[in-house]
């Protein structure tokens, strides 16, 4: 009767719940409780379904960059999961207030659900079941997918990769069935619309497990088209549907990451931390590994993979031929191996990194793989079941002559990787505890919004929320990001007030749509703004800490109605009004005191008094595709220019602003950088600094400023200033000033000038 208490199978399940249940329980028994992040990227992706859930259905996604809104892909929602929510709750039974405990039990549920497949495969594989057991639990908990579980919540599914395989592997003993293909196909789908990087993992998966098969048996034409059919059919499913629903047509099409974000040696055989990484990293000149391409395959794994490239070197010379065997692989394991050592070769970015980088325009596609670094996930599993199998083997054969040494080897191994696999789960856990919070997305909680009803508004009163200091992020040009660790309680307002954010945090927003957002919080000289007239009659609720804000947010803040405050959050009334120009005062306020300015004639400029350091550039002596004002600007290609020396002779620490004016270009990943130099009287470099416009707000069209203030020493004897290595330049209008008073200048009449680089009536 008790039989099954004997089934290693049992034991597998008691003992990964357990596991579970020790480093992850009150989260497991009380999914919807808590968040396990409570900043940047880990609450987003909680609020974005949540909010879905609630509010949304269909494509559409309303709950930030308004009024614009987002196609739910872009969103980070993990839509297939968010649909099926959604669908539940309108049409069998209300389930939206679970929206983050079905979350949260679907991560940690997920490892489960891997250590099941895992073992399947390694039972496929012939190995004896109790070993397979504790393999399977050891490969499961020390997944670098485990790290996902902090923020990245859409890839931390990491029973997706095992089970790719072992339905593959189901494929091969039916002789590939149409309905197990169409089965697949579906799944793949499925999962492409949790996130697109499980499409982007199951198409390099098939497609080179289909060529290496092709490669060893040319005759297996079925098998080849059918692993094609199942690469590209989902690829083509998925793309054909984001055509015909997403309206946006300037989505980032070059994306930054496929360089920075890529696995490297130390990231996938060495652990994140220890002496031994320590050791590694002082004595041996390499970078940091990125967290991109973390997927350590164990103190065994790199034993194995070693001592399998010896192996395999050693017999192919001897033997003379590369088709050499290093172990007697069951089935067709040596077909995944091969792969998936390609694969880690594509995650690290080879062969592009090799003078090969032309390739990424001759195949633009490969450029969307922002992060390369997650197809070494690939590697991690399929290797760990051949360093499994090859240990076993080895184990076995030297138990035939050497029973104790053989025995002391395995034990050794075990020893080691339960010390790793228990560090790293322990480390996870540890770090879910620091991070995590109660729910913020508890249908409700009126902790916020009991501020708006106690003064008797009405959450109708109000069109959208918008949060200062500002954040917007995603378009791969602009990164603005002054929220410190209070986003998190704009998206929980946003939630409860059922007002969707103006501020955005996603993946390759439009680029126009996200300048035009960013209008909002920009200069009020700026007179043409099209977010105005997209805008509706009601006020704004403008929430903020009032740190680390802008002049030009707290001039929205001068200009709105305060409300009341709860915790460090104060509320505003903010009419669509305080939108409206400025230039009428700066126009005003220069006509004014135009006649007692300080007026230098060379260079020309007016100021209340004498300036330090005054320096223009218009480039209107150069042609170029296209100015921002005037006839000219600095327009180039690619590479790195020096624009101007300027020396300095001061006797006092001075501040000074450069500032200019950059082309956004959709061909691009970011604007250029405009560095400034500081020299002593020796040219010796004091001290770097200079603009990037990706974090400004200030933008005219397609034009956006960059600006950046710093002091000058009195050792300072000349600044240089120079454009840094980039891809399609295209600057204008660079001004370098002395603080100290506000200066125009480009006076062609009293109602048109330039006021600190902002143009007046241009």
């Amino acid at each position: 009767m008790l039989r099954f208490l004997k089934h290693p199978f049992f034991w597998l399940h008691i003992i990964v719940i357990g596991l579970l249940l020790y480093f992850f329980g009150k989260y497991l028994t009380h999914p919807n409780a808590y968040i396990f992040n409570q900043w940047g990227d880990g609450v987003k992706n909680y609020f974005t379904p949540a909010w879905y859930v609630e509010y949304d259905s269909g494509n559409y996604f309303s709950g930030m960059l308004y009024p614009f809104g987002e196609h739910v892909v872009y969103t980070d929602n993990q839509p297939a999961i968010s649909w099926i929510i959604n669908f539940i709750d309108d049409n069998i039974y209300p389930i939206s207030k679970y929206t983050i405990g079905i979350i949260n039990s679907a991560m940690l549920l997920s490892l489960w659900l891997c250590a099941i497949l895992l073992f399947k495969i390694l039972i496929h594989y012939k190995l004896p079941k109790w070993y397979a057991v504790f393999a399977a639990i050891i490969i499961t908990f020390m997944n670098p997918q485990l790290e996902r579980i902090a923020g990245h919540y859409a890839l931390s599914y990491c029973f997706y990769i095992p089970l790719l395989w072992w339905l593959s592997i189901q494929l091969h003993r039916h002789n590939y069935p149409i309905l197990r293909i169409a089965a697949l196909i579906l799944l793949i789908i499925f999962f492409g619309f949790i996130h697109l990087y499980y499409l982007l993992i199951s198409v390099l998966f098939f497609f080179l497990y289909a060529c290496i098969r092709f490669i060893k048996n040319k005759k297996s034409y079925r098998e080849f088209i059918s692993n094609l059919i199942i690469t590209l059919l989902p690829v083509i499913i998925i793309f054909i549907f984001l055509s015909a629903t997403d309206p946006v047509k300037d989505r980032p099409s070059t994306p930054y990451g496929f360089y920075a974000y890529r696995a490297s040696f130390q990231s996938v055989f060495l652990p994140r931390g220890g002496w031994v990484t320590q050791m590694v990293y002082r004595n041996i000149k390499i970078s940091t590994a990125s967290f991109e391409g973390y997927a350590y395959i164990g103190f065994a794994g790199v034993c194995v993979a070693f001592a399998s490239l010896f192996i395999y070197v050693k017999r192919s010379i001897k033997n003379k031929s590369i088709k050499t065997k290093v172990i007697d692989t069951p089935d067709n394991l040596s077909e995944y191996v091969v792969a998936s050592v390609i694969a880690l070769l594509f995650s690290m970015a080879l062969p592009f990194t090799l003078g090969l980088d032309f390739l990424l325009d001759i195949i633009p596609f490969i450029k969307q793989f922002r992060s390369p670094g997650r197809f070494a996930w690939i590697f991690y599993f399929v290797f760990l079941v051949y360093t499994v199998i090859f240990l076993f083997q080895a184990t076995k054969k030297l138990y035939v002559h050497r029973k104790i040494v053989s025995f002391v080897i395995a034990i050794f191994f075990a020893v080691i990787a339960v010390i790793e696999c228990k560090n790293i789960i322990t480390n996870k856990s540890n770090l879910i505890k620091q991070n995590a919070n109660r729910n913020p997305f508890d249908i409700g909680s009126t902790y916020w919004t009991s501020v708006l009803l106690d003064k008797g508004y009405a959450f109708d009163n109000f069109q959208a929320v918008l949060f200062v200091p500002f954040f917007l992020n995603g378009s791969e040009k602009l990164y603005i990001d002054r929220s410190g660790y209070d986003s998190g309680k704009a998206m929980e307002i946003a939630y409860h007030t059922g007002l969707p954010l103006i501020n955005s945090m996603s993946s390759r927003t439009s680029i126009s749509r996200t300048l035009e957002v960013a209008q909002i919080v920009g200069h009020g000289t700026i007179k043409d703004k099209p977010i105005k007239q997209k805008l509706s009659e009601k006020n704004i609720l403008l929430i903020t800490t009032e740190k680390n804000i802008t002049s030009s947010e707290k001039y929205l803040l001068n200009q709105s109605t305060f409300i009341g405050q709860q915790a460090n959050i104060k509320f505003y009334s903010m009419p669509v009004t305080a939108l409206q120009n400025t230039q009428h005062y700066v126009i005003d306020h220069f006509m004014e005191k135009r006649d007692s300015f300080f007026h230098s004639s060379n260079p020309d400029y007016y100021a209340e008094d004498s300036l330090q350091i005054f320096y223009t550039n218009d480039f209107d002596d150069l042609q170029s595709p296209e100015a921002f004002i005037g006839t000219g600007s600095l327009y180039i290609e690619g590479g790195k220019k020096e624009i101007a020396e300027i020396p300095v002779n001061i006797s006092d620490t001075i501040w000074v602003e450069i500032s200019f004016w950059a082309k956004t270009y959709i061909e691009t990943t970011a604007y250029p950088y405009l560095q400034v130099c500081l020299l002593d009287e020796n040219g010796k470099i004091i001290k770097k600094t200079g603009a990037d416009p990706k974090l400004s707000a200030d933008i005219v069209h397609d034009w956006v400023k960059g600006a950046e203030s710093f002091d000058i020493p009195p050792m300072c004897k000349k600044l240089v200033i120079e454009i840094k290595d980039a891809k399609m330049i295209n600057i204008d209008n660079v001004l370098l000033r002395h603080t100290a008073y506000d200066v125009f200048y480009g006076v062609e009449s009293d109602g048109s000038f330039l006021f600190n680089n902002y143009p007046i009536g241009k």
